[in-house]
């Protein structure tokens, strides 16, 4: 079934209350990506978007003015080979064989104003690899570049460049109508501007300027990208809600089939394979699941926030109708009183939440998270023979291939057409001693008592 990516674009001007506009409008709408120019940072990192969705940036130069958000519907991954400051680059892999976009490189950029050419080195590289590859490309950019064609009052010379620059390399622009993205009480102007392949431009639809208070100089950007594939929905599974009872008849019933000889090593492996695929089908049928959305709620936000967004957007809206000068004061108290409060609303909310830690395990844990180094994924790779690995599978192929040479994928491996038998690959009788010795009863048991309740579950999603 078809369905929809929502995107939103913004420059942020490096507003910490912006940030909490962002993330309300995320939350409300249901915004799956957000392409973001100036972003708050503290220390040059990004902060403020932790709650609303992965961030993905090139943490390793100065300040960064660009980043792209994204809720867990999808799963993007970093380029940091045609990132910088300035520009944030992420692919987004079908997950889908129904899928109409194999491949689609999603970019954020911001074009500084004080710069000749309003198209970076960076971004020229990309569109080449893009050209190369057969990938399409979105791109939202703060271009501080004006044409008539994507809704600008004049034309000048960085916008010339700039059409130049999409013509050349089959790309063209979303914008519609002349809704200005930058406003301010003395200037409106369209400086923002959303680049797409001609050949993926049908699946992008609803582009528009919305209403909602941004708390920035720049105003919201929304649209749609069809696709197929992507779950609207996620299924959560509560594990403090356990149905002891029915967990226990159900494993009992499970286990009632279980192999009867476990003997030899091979023997023991099928053993233990049955015994944990039957926990975790019992735990399955257990445990009490719910359909969530992937855009979480945001603890801060409260009805008093709400009232004051909604008389902010409604007085917005009236001083653009009438231009009078006392409107837009008005306007302008009622943005500053919202970005006043919401900062308000933030501090309270962490200062209640730190209030409610009792253990020390929780600050310890919280510690943690706080102490975490940003760090950038590998992204693509450059090969031996110079070309570069074309998506994410290649890129862990490479990197096995060179530090593990001779290692076997499992995903490769094809028992009926002649390909190595797995068994072929358990470990023989010296290495099940040397295992013996090593581990023991008593010494599993030592392990397991010093697991604490806050542990984090392993590969099999158990909590110990």
């Amino acid at each position: 079934m078809a369905g929809y990516l929502k995107f939103v674009q913004i420059n942020l001007h490096r507003s910490r209350a912006a940030v909490g506009a962002l993330s309300n409008l995320m939350v409300k709408d249901g915004i799956d990506i957000a392409l973001i120019q100036e972003p708050w940072t503290v220390n040059d990192k990004i902060k403020g978007m932790g709650m609303t969705g992965n961030v993905l940036y090139n943490c390793n130069d100065q300040r960064p003015r660009t980043c792209i958000v994204h809720t867990g519907r999808i799963k993007p991954v970093l380029l940091p080979q045609f990132s910088d400051r300035d520009i944030t680059t992420a692919l987004m892999e079908k997950n889908n064989e129904r899928s109409r976009l194999s491949k689609l490189i999603i970019v954020s950029v911001y074009m500084p104003y004080d710069r000749r050419e309003p198209v970076s080195e960076k971004l020229d590289l990309l569109v080449d690899w893009c050209v190369q590859q057969g990938i399409s490309m979105l791109v939202g950019a703060d271009a501080n570049a004006c044409h008539i064609l994507w809704g600008s009052s004049v034309t000048n010379n960085r916008g010339l460049k700039l059409l130049d620059f999409m013509n050349i390399n089959g790309l063209t622009w979303l914008n519609e109508g002349l809704v200005p993205t930058f406003s301010t009480s003395i200037r409106e102007e369209t400086l923002d501007v959303t680049m797409v392949s001609l050949e993926i431009r049908s699946a992008l639809s609803q582009w528009k300027v919305l209403d909602d208070l941004s708390l920035s100089d720049h105003r919201f950007i929304s649209f749609k990208l069809l696709v197929e594939g992507v779950p609207i929905n996620r299924i959560v599974s509560d594990k403090k809600l356990l149905n002891v009872e029915k967990f226990l008849e159900s494993l009992n019933d499970k286990l009632r089939e279980s192999p009867k000889e476990y003997g030899t090593p091979l023997q023991i492996d099928v053993y233990v394979e049955f015994v944990t695929d039957a926990i975790m089908k019992a735990a399955e049928e257990a445990l009490e699941k719910k359909m969530k959305r992937f855009n979480g709620r945001l603890p801060w936000w409260n009805s008093k926030l709400q009232d004051l967004s909604r008389k902010g957007k409604s007085l917005k809206r009236k001083a653009r109708r009438t231009g009078r000068s006392g409107d837009k004061h008005k306007a302008r108290r009622a943005e500053l009183k919202l970005n006043r409060e919401i900062r308000k609303a933030k501090k309270n909310s962490w200062r209640s939440f730190c209030s409610g830690l009792k253990k020390t395990q929780e600050i310890a844990r919280i510690n943690r998270v706080l102490e975490r180094v940003d760090q950038n994924s590998l992204g693509l790779l450059r090969k031996r023979d110079g070309t570069m690995t074309g998506d994410v599978r290649e890129t862990l192929e490479t990197l096995i291939a060179e530090h593990f040479p001779g290692a076997l994928n499992m995903m490769d491996v094809d028992d009926n057409a002649g390909g190595r038998n797995t068994s072929e690959m358990r470990p023989v009788r010296p290495n099940w001693s040397l295992a013996a010795s090593i581990i023991t009863e008593e010494r599993v048991g030592w392990a397991i008592s010093t697991l604490l309740p806050y542990k984090a579950p392993g590969p099999d999603e158990i909590i110990p």
